[in-house]
This record gives structure tokens, sequence and C-alpha cells, in this order.
């Protein structure tokens, strides 16, 4: 009886496990019966026989559940394949065979394409051809010398020594036969230029490439890794039989570099690999699984980015130190909504994560409080009560997804109660509700009093006025910010961008900022170091005069009349196109805005014998707070004076220079060369602190330092200092050599490192191209890098000795490699000439040259903006005093800002008007309350108001 009874459970197991799966299968999408001839047999294939049989074997019913409820998961995961080819739900049938079919032709298409040769491009020049013969003379030449050596210390050796010995043997080689060493060749025996261009994305191979710093930043992933490479290993106790066996590593890009080879450019990746060893295996599914704490390989950091593969990240449930390894696909236009190849290089485009919540303030005096919902966040603001400074502006609370949709209930609670201790401290607050994500504070000072305003005029200035509405309103903003460290989410950003074309809607812009109580900031190129031209932390607008571009040139008085809305390389480039004898000594990089560069000064490679870009204007026309347009003769003498050097946006709206251009011999002579701490560096920087102030006018040298990792250092981090020695000489290569052999042979340049080119070339190599680059990139003002960073800037007038550069080296090993530059710009000649109180710009007569200092803070952000504070801290003895002079171009917000509202003493101001304008700074303040006696026109630097 017992056994009767065993049976019958056994069979009541079955039939619920055989109704389970009917059930199962009668719940399936009718689409299964037309791709599957036998479902059934799809969801049990192995065991079949076995259902259909009238005899069970009782001990075989364990397996049978297990086998159908692996199977079940493989029907599931099938299922899901299905639905995700399943686009219209109307025709599920056809959508799931299109979609099937077009990704079948597509891998068939990609498959083929990549080992068929294209029509009409040629073949990389990276591909290693050139380069593989010298691997194998380099192996046999250390076999023949080593020939008792094991063949891991041949392999070592080889990896050792190759870089060195390729120089030597390519140069060898060309200074025997020229024509025998191709270009490619040459330039990868030469080495890249330095410093090395530096990215937060990438664009190669069909795949976007992110840093994991900015992966940090957005809202998909797209710094994952993966290389299949070839490595040699020899066997355990046997150093003589090796076997090249290939691997697949895994990690995150950390950096990504561009290496310059003047021909050819090449992109690395920077990353931290995992150990495959122990940081890398495959679970039972045959998922690949990585541990991110388990990595190796430092000495293999760099790879090639034509040679890696994308892959995602996803963190295992089971086990959180592991992360499965997913492999990406590459977007192809036409699939996935991808319809425009700029949709590939949209880095800073994309949504960003809220990480955290920011630092609530609680502060009496508030009298404004609003409240509004953005998307599924939470935006709060209040505002004291003078209406401008805010306590939070555009603080976004961003809530997190739950189970069942958005929970901001606890992020809500945590503000309110912010929100009630400044009502109880401030019991007349007036309480608002926003409108979307609209910036509504008031009735007055907001982007709708200040839009209908502009209504008013006539001038048809609606199609050129951007709000935070619009679409392009980010594009716009983010258009000529070149400082990133402002381009952050929650960096303040206008209420309004306006892009005026003429001198009435500029006029309208200033009338309704006046009448709305709004600041206004003035751009012209955005490469305001702290960012003033385009940020506030009050309520503003920014008016842009990127549409002035007015260009035109008289030949007869030498003089060419430019728009503020220019760069330096448009201006060049139309001084160039009209003329190969003229030029102007304005800035070196030519995404520079003219408007900005002549307000502070402007200096460039022809400083030495020009001066200033403003030394050699000779008028101007300008709107002040009133609307008045103004030339040289209205605005009188002073007033002329103070608006070249006296920085921008303190005394009008500078709508176009006059300049007189400057003559330029047809041929000038240019160089790059570069000295490292092993080449005598620092002997070679000490003579040139010296030596470069007292060149011939004609000639003019900069030097740039960094911090770099070189095999041939002797530090066990292998770090040492490389210094760029960049130059101009107007004139010939044989009188250049002839100037550096009189006056600085230590730095040893030699005609092979000197090209010959017209001027307008020469613009072209110091904004950083290939020398021959066609000048018409100069007109193209978003191809140079745009770097988040912090600097600080001083003037020397006594050279820094042997020991403090030294200390100023080791300072530089605190930050990671080429992660700080050091900027020396001698003076002398023309600068020599020039009273100190001809122009606001008084660095003249006795300044061995001024002194900059950059650090980049895309990563460890506080760390690295204290250490350039450091470091401004450790120069004090070696550079000027009383004051501690600094260039206003390159504004530092640390040596005081003016007072949000209200007025700012003179002596508060004095303490950064004296370091930039010295003795100058007090008619500057005397001019501005005259001219401005309201103080429309401010900033955090202003030249301030001082009432009597």
């Amino acid at each position: 009886m017992s056994t009767n009874k065993e049976d019958d459970a056994e069979n009541d197991r079955m039939n619920e496990m055989i109704e389970d799966v009917e059930e199962l299968l009668v719940h399936q999408p009718k689409i299964l019966e037309n791709l599957v001839d036998d479902s059934k047999k799809l969801l049990y294939p192995g065991c079949n026989d076995q259902f259909t049989s009238k005899v069970f074997d009782p001990m075989t019913l364990d397996k049978l559940q297990v086998d159908i409820i692996v199977t079940l998961c493989e029907f599931e995961i099938f299922l899901c394949i299905l639905k995700a080819y399943m686009r219209n739900r109307r025709l599920p049938e056809a959508s799931i065979v299109e979609g099937y079919s077009v990704e079948e032709t597509i891998e068939f298409c990609t498959e083929y394409l990549t080992s068929a040769n294209p029509i009409g491009i040629p073949r990389s020049r990276l591909e290693g051809q050139e380069v593989n013969p010298y691997f194998q003379e380099h192996i046999t030449d250390i076999r023949r010398m080593h020939h008792s050596k094991s063949g891991k210390w041949v392999t070592n050796e080889h990896n050792r020594s190759f870089v060195k010995w390729f120089k030597d043997r390519v140069m060898s080689r060309y200074s025997e036969s020229p024509s025998t060493i191709s270009n490619t060749l040459k330039w990868l025996a030469y080495g890249p230029d330095m410093p090395v261009i530096s990215y937060q994305g990438y664009d190669v191979n069909g795949y976007s490439f992110y840093t994991q710093c900015q992966d940090n930043k957005s809202t998909v992933q797209n710094s994952g890794v993966s290389v299949e490479a070839s490595s040699t290993e020899f066997e355990r106790g046997n150093s003589l039989t090796s076997r090249d066996i290939k691997k697949s590593y895994y990690r995150v890009i950390e950096e990504i570099w561009e290496l310059d080879y003047k021909d050819f450019k090449v992109a690395l990746f920077k990353c931290k690999w995992c150990d495959i060893k122990r940081g890398v295996r495959v679970d039972e599914s045959g998922f690949i699984l990585v541990d991110f704490s388990r990595f190796g390989y430092e000495d293999d950091s760099f790879i090639f980015a034509t040679q890696v593969k994308q892959v995602f990240y996803i963190r295992d449930p089971a086990d959180t130190r592991w992360s499965i390894v997913l492999q990406s696909k590459r977007r192809i236009l036409g699939i996935d909504n991808v319809e425009d190849e700029e949709e590939y290089n949209q880095f800073d485009e994309n949504p960003h994560f809220s990480i955290g919540l920011p630092t609530t303030v609680r502060e009496d005096n508030v009298e404004h409080v609003v409240i509004m919902m953005k998307g599924k966040g939470l935006i709060i603001k209040a505002r004291r009560n003078n209406r401008k400074e805010f306590l939070w502006y555009h603080t976004e609370v961003q809530c997190p997804q739950q189970e069942g949709g958005t929970e901001c209930g606890f992020y809500v609670m945590r503000y309110m109660y912010d929100i009630v201790m400044i009502s109880q401290k401030n019991p007349n607050i007036n309480w608002k509700k926003g409108l979307g994500s609209r910036t509504l504070l008031d009735d007055n000072g907001t982007a709708e009093g200040f839009l209908k305003c502009l209504d008013q005029f006539p001038n048809n200035i609606s199609s050129l006025v951007y709000t935070q509405q619009n679409s392009t309103f980010n594009p716009t903003l983010l258009y000529s910010i070149n400082n990133m460290r402002f381009a952050k989410p929650e960096t303040p950003k206008p209420l309004v961008i306006v892009t005026p074309v003429s001198e009435s809607q500029v006029q309208s812009v200033i009338y309704c900022c006046k009448d709305q109580n709004l600041e206004m900031r003035i751009r012209s190129g955005g490469h305001s170091f702290e960012g003033l031209s385009y940020v506030s932390s009050v309520p503003f607008v920014l008016l842009d005069l990127v549409n002035f571009k007015t260009f035109s040139f008289d030949a007869a008085t030498g003089t060419a009349l430019a728009g503020s809305g220019l760069t330096n390389g448009e201006l060049y480039y139309n001084i160039g196109k009209q003329s190969d004898v003229l030029g102007f000594p304005s800035g070196l990089w030519a995404n520079v805005g003219v408007g900005g560069i002549i307000s502070g000064g402007g200096y460039g490679m022809m400083r030495r014998k020009y001066g200033l870009a403003a030394d050699n204007v000779v008028d101007a026309r300008l709107i002040d707070a009133n609307g008045r347009i103004l030339n040289r003769t209205l605005m009188g003498e002073d007033w002329f004076w103070a608006i070249r050097g006296g920085g921008g946006g303190s005394f009008g709206v500078v709508l176009s220079w006059n300049v007189s251009l400057v003559p330029v011999p047809k041929i000038v002579t240019v160089f790059k060369v570069y000295r490292s701490l092993e080449q005598n560096l620092t002997n070679i920087f000490y003579r040139f602190q010296s030596v470069a102030p007292k060149f011939p006018k004609e000639l003019d040298i900069r030097a740039n330092g960094q911090s770099i990792v070189s095999g041939a250092s002797p530090r066990k981090d292998n770090r040492t200092m490389m210094f760029q020695f960049e130059s101009l000489y107007l004139g010939g290569v044989d009188n250049m050599l002839s100037a550096m052999a009189e006056n600085f042979p230590e730095l040893g340049v030699v005609r092979e490192d000197c090209f010959e080119a017209s001027w307008l070339q020469a613009m072209v190599y110091f904004s950083n191209f290939e020398l021959r680059t066609p000048p018409e990139i100069l007109l193209d003002s978003t191809v140079l890098p745009r770097p988040a960073f912090k600097s600080r800037n001083d003037y020397t007038q006594v050279p820094i000795p042997v020991q403090g550069l030294e200390g100023l080296w080791e300072m530089m090993y605190e930050i990671p490699p080429q992660q700080a530059t050091l900027q020396f710009t001698p003076y002398g000649g023309r600068m020599d000439e020039i009273s100190e109180s001809a122009l606001p710009f008084p660095h003249r007569a006795g300044t061995l040259y001024k002194f900059n200092m950059f650090v980049q803070t895309h990563k460890d952000e506080d760390e690295r903006i204290e250490w350039i504070r450091n470091l401004g801290t450790y120069l004090t003895p070696y550079v000027s005093q009383n004051p501690r002079s600094a260039y206003v171009n390159y504004v530092d917000l640390w040596m005081g800002t003016n007072n949000l509202n209200g007025t700012t003493s003179y002596q508060q101001a004095s303490g950064w008007g004296k370091r930039y304008f010295k003795n100058n700074f007090d008619r500057l303040v005397k001019i501005k309350t005259v001219v401005d006696p309201t103080n429309f026109f401010r900033h955090e630097q202003s030249i301030p108001v001082i009432s009597t």
C-alpha cells in the first residue's frame, strides 16, 4: 500500500508540472505558433519522450524538474530577445522579422567590411607595416649580442630599449639617406608634440568613449573598454620555451590623450586593467565577470584607442564585488534613431545625475522663497531682501527612483525643514510657486519683465533672444565657454542670452537691463579665467557680441576695423588675406575674442617688437550706460585711455576697434624645442630668465613647462620636468640662428628645429596647429581644447634662483603628469620703452617676464585648487612685491571681489586693483566715477565707483 501511495504522490507531482507547462504555453503570445512548429519540443526537447511515455521512472523526476526549470529560464530569455525586436504592437510578427533581419544584415555587413579595403581611402599609416621590420631588426640585434640570454630576457630587453634604439636608428638612416625614411617613421622617431592634449570624450571605431570622470556626470556608461592582446608567456622553469597567447583585458578609461606627431595624431586611453588571473573569471552561465578592486599591469596602462572595444559593466546582484561584462554595439547612422553624425559628439549635452544633496543654508533676512518642480525633481530658491543674493541658485534635488514610481517625500521634507526655519526668522516672507523650470521670482527683475521691455523696441531682436526654455539656450551659452569649470549644471545661468546684430539692439538691451534692475555681462570670446563674462551670482542678462564680426582694411593708412566679436584667428586670417607684409600683435590662441583681449592689454608673439594689442589701437566705437554711441573724439582721451587695458566690462560696450597694423617680413622663422631635466633643463631655464628679455626685438621665446613620466628619469616614480621653448623670429632662419648663437647658445637650437613660413602661417602654428595646416582653421573657434582649470599669475623682476626652481619642480610632482602647466613670457624690447602710465596696463620697464600657472580641475578639483593656492604661497619670495603684480586678463578672484550689493570701498577694491594696475588704478576709479556713476557696468572685479 505504501508503494502505491508513493507512486500516487509522484504522479501528482508530475501532473502538476505538466499543467504548469501547459498553462505557460497557453499564455504565451500567439507569435510562438508561427515561429516554432512544436512549442513543447522547444520547451523540453531532451525529455519529450519521457513525458509522452505511459511509464515513468520515479528516480528521474527530480532531474526532470531541474531540466524543466532550466529550460523555462532559457525560454524566458528567448522571449525577452523576441520582445526586444518588437517595435510595433499592431504587427508583432512583422516587427520581429524586420528587427531580426536588420540585425543580421548589419552584422553581416560589419563583418564583411571589416576585412575589405575601402575604395579611395588610404590604409592607415599607423598599422605598423613600416615599424615591424625595425621590431625584428632590434630583436635580432639583441639576440646576436646576447646569444646566451634566455628568450624571456631578450623580450624584456626589447621592450625596455626599443624606443630609444628606434629613434637613433631612424635618425641615423635619415641623415644618410632622407628619401628612404617616410614622414611617418620620421615623426614617430622624433616623438609627439608636448604638451599632450587630453579629452573627456572621444569618438573612434564607431563608439563614443568617455573617461570615468565624464561617466560619473552622465546618465549613460561609455567608459568601459576591453582589448584583446597577445602576450608572450614562458613555461615555468623554462625561459627558452615561449608561446603567444591572446587574452582579453577589461577596465574603464581614466584619461584620454591625443599625441600629435605633426603629420598624424594618435589617441591613447589610459586604464587600470583588471588582473586577469585574480580579477577576471567566467561563471557557469558563460558570463565574464570582473573585480575592479584587483588590478595590475601598471606599466602597460596605455592602449591605442583604435584597438579597444566598448563594453558595459553591471553589478552582479549575487556578489557586488564583481561586475558582469556586457558587449556594446556601435552606433550606426539610421539605427536607434541616430540620424546625424553630430550625435556622436554630445559629450557635455547629456543629462547629468544629481549626486548627493547640496548643502542647505539657513539665513536671516530672506524675503522670497520659490518652490518649483522640474521633471521629477524639486527646485528651491531663496532670495535675500535685497533681491539679488541667492541662498540657493537653481538648486536641484533629484529624487531617486523607487519601486512603484518616484519618491520625493524625504527630500522635500529635508528642504521644507530649512524653509520652515527661514520662515520663523522672517515672518513676512513672500512665498511663490515657480512655473515649470522657468525662473520666476518677482514681477520685476525677471526674464518675463525683460522680454516685455524688449518688445517695446521695433528692431527685430526677438529671434536673437534665448531664454532658459529655448532648446538652443544651452548650446548658445556653451558655445564660447572656454573654462569648462564653469560649464557645470550647478553654475548660475543667465536669465536671457541676447546675440544682437546691430547697435540699436545693444542699446535696447542696456535700457531693459536698467529698467528691470538686472546685471548685464558682456561676452566677446568667453575666455575669462573666472567666467566673469557669462557667470554671475545675481540675476543677469548675457550680451553676447558673437555677431559683431566687422572687418575692413585700409591699405592707405595701414589700419583695420575689427569688431569685438572677432576672434584672434579671424582677425589674423582677414589681415593675412589682405597683405603678406602686415600683421597685428594680439594673442596666441585663435579662439580668444578680440574685444576681451584688447580691453585688458593683450600680448602675443610680437610684443617685444610692437608692444601690446592695446598699444596699437587708434580709435574705438562704444555704447555707454545711457545708450550713447561714442568714438574717441566724443568719449575724450581719459575714457579712451581707460578702455585700452583697464579690463573689460567696466566702461561700456566696445563694439569695434580701429587698430594700426604693423609691418612683418614675408618670411618669418618659428621653432618649438623640448628640454628635460636630464638635458640640463634647470641651468638652461635659469639662463633663459636673464637673456630672454634682452634678445633682439625681432626674437621672442616663450617657455611652457609640465611634469611628465620619462624612463630617463632617475626618480623612482620616473617623474621629470619637460619644457617647451617656442619662438617667433621676424626674419629668415640664418639670422635667427645667428641671434641664438650669440644670445642663447645653451638651448642648442639647430637648423633642423626651425621652419620658415609666412606670418599668417606662423599664427596657425602658435595656435597649436601643425605648421602647414590651411589658415582657414583659424576661422573655426571650436576646434581648440577647452579644459576645466584654475590659474594664478605673477610677474618677476629678478630671476628665480636654481634652488627656487628645484623646489618648483618638486611641487609640480605633487600633481599627476601633464595636469599642471607653467608659462613664462619674457618682456623687454618695446615693452621696456613704453611708459607705465601710457595705458592702464603698467607692467613695463623692469619686468623680466609674466609667469602664469594652470592646473586642470576635471578631476580631484578641491585638491588641485588647494595645490595651486599653495603654489602661489611658495612663489611669494620670488615674484614682484609691493604690490604683487598680476595681469587683468588672467583674472583671479582670490585677490578679492566687489560687494554684491551696494558700493565697494576704495581700500577694498585696491586689493586687486593695485595688483592689476599699480598707480593707474586711481585714475581708472576717477574715470569710472565720472562716465558710469550708477555703476551699471559691473562684475566681481570691475572698477568701482567711489562716492564723494
